[in-house]
């Protein structure tokens, strides 16, 4: 009855000509069909559970309801690389081209006549800014949270300090360059999720506490491993990220009480060599206060251990 595309997408034009209209509206109605952009459809049954890959569709389908007149980019772009961020805005799609500019509430297409062809790739059938330009228009749009963590995925990925620093130079006339810097200064690709770069980002705007060392092996006196750890402050403290995330991904289908008895082990192993813990969870990245304090406390209990 339907024909869709490579992308799975029933075209409004092609399902008018064959059902007509009526009958495409009718099936929207039943939820046979779901609407993904202006004039592009999918069956219901295909929808994507995770809104991640919802939202990536949705810009999937806008690129090819445009043409090839635009790139997607900015966070988009990111989406189409899947590349992690932290707090993405999943409401409007952006594009970038090299004339004129146009936003709506749904659709922002931003006008750089610095363009290259260069910074452009194609993902998946569509054109989208590269992974080291989209991280560096993502960082400039962004806290300084946002680009730190934008900026280690990038890394992680494959993209190179030097890719990066191309960006910053090419910015330099442009909104957010000095974001884009700063970030840029800090960023490190052993980062291992958005929280972990979140964490690090806000730990960096502490002025009394020094800059954490990040995925540190932790040996005892004989050589041997005890643990890797996500942070390390100043040489005594070791500072973990907690999150129901966290500890989903580090069963892989084991009984959650033995995996807490190893973390118990673990801390218990790393008191013994004279580390401090300090533990905090998204809400205290939220509020960073909070987090400075915990930090704050923690390194002053490990100065008064002999």
């Amino acid at each position: 009855m339907y024909i869709a595309d490579d992308h799975g997408f029933v075209h409004r034009a092609d399902a008018a000509h064959i059902v007509g209209d009526g009958r495409l509206r009718r099936d929207v109605g039943d939820g046979v069909l779901e609407r993904v952009w202006r004039g592009m459809y999918r069956f219901s049954d295909d929808a994507p559970s995770h809104a991640d890959e919802h939202y990536r569709e949705r810009v999937i389908a806008a690129a090819v309801a445009g043409g090839d007149e635009r790139s997607i980019s900015h966070s988009s772009a990111a989406a189409v690389h899947r590349l992690r961020l932290l707090d993405p805005d999943r409401r409007v799609v952006h594009f970038v081209t090299k004339t004129g500019g146009r936003e709506t509430a749904t659709l922002f297409v931003h006008r750089d006549r610095r363009l290259l062809p260069s910074d452009i790739e194609i993902v998946d059938g569509v054109q989208v800014t590269t992974l080291a330009r989209t991280a560096a228009d993502v960082a400039r749009a962004g806290t300084y949270a946002q680009a730190v963590t934008v900026l280690d995925a990038a890394l992680a990925r494959g993209v190179s300090k030097a890719a990066l620093e191309v960006h910053v130079r090419r910015g330099h006339r442009q909104h957010g360059v000095t974001m884009l810097r700063s970030a840029s200064a800090v960023a490190d690709g052993r980062s291992e999720s958005v929280a972990e770069s979140f964490s690090r980002a806000v730990m960096l705007t502490f002025p009394d506490v020094p800059a954490p060392e990040i995925q540190v092996e932790i040996c005892n006196d004989e050589g041997q491993f005890v643990a890797r750890v996500d942070f390390l402050i100043a040489g005594k403290v070791v500072g973990e990220m907690d999150g129901r995330a966290k500890y989903r991904s580090e069963t892989y289908g084991r009984d959650l009480e033995q995996v807490l008895y190893e973390e118990k082990l673990r801390e218990d192993a790393l008191r013994d060599l004279g580390y401090g813990i300090v533990r905090w969870c998204w809400q205290d990245l939220v509020h960073p206060e909070r987090l400075h304090t915990k930090v704050k406390r923690a390194l002053e209990r490990a100065r008064r251990v002999p």
